[in-house]
């Protein structure tokens, strides 16, 4: 039971960032088997989706019999999941400083506008 809801945890979070394990895909053969094989040991959550329904194949097949042929065609998710957060939180913060930095030119370019507005009018 306590392993299906870290799993379901887990795997929801593995979706979002198209990610498997910490490091890659081999951590549930470490933390779960602690042998050289894959069988029934990655979860779902691991699966390539989109790769796999246009490959025509389903996904439970995969994760209960996990093969380097696999992880080389990209059927499961290899990246390991620290490496993905990290990705995605360094791109979130490149888009804000690009944002913020457009956002800072407008107000300036605004504001020097204004000064050469108010020049112009207090001249004439």
């Amino acid at each position: 039971m306590h392993r299906e809801i870290m799993f379901s945890d887990i795997g929801a979070k593995q979706r979002i960032f198209e990610c498997c394990g910490v490091s890659d895909a081999s951590d549930y053969v470490e933390i779960f088997n602690n042998s050289e094989t894959w069988t029934n040991i990655v979860p779902e959550s691991c699966c390539n989706l989109p790769m796999l329904r246009s490959q025509g194949i389903d996904c439970s097949e995969v994760a209960a019999n996990v093969l380097a042929d696999d992880l080389d065609a990209n059927r499961i998710y290899n990246q390991g999941c620290v490496e993905a957060v990290v990705s995605k939180v360094t791109l979130s913060y490149v888009v804000a400083g690009i944002v913020s930095a457009a956002f800072f030119a407008i107000l300036v370019e605004n504001l020097l506008l204004g000064c050469i507005v108010s020049l112009y009018l207090g001249s004439t």
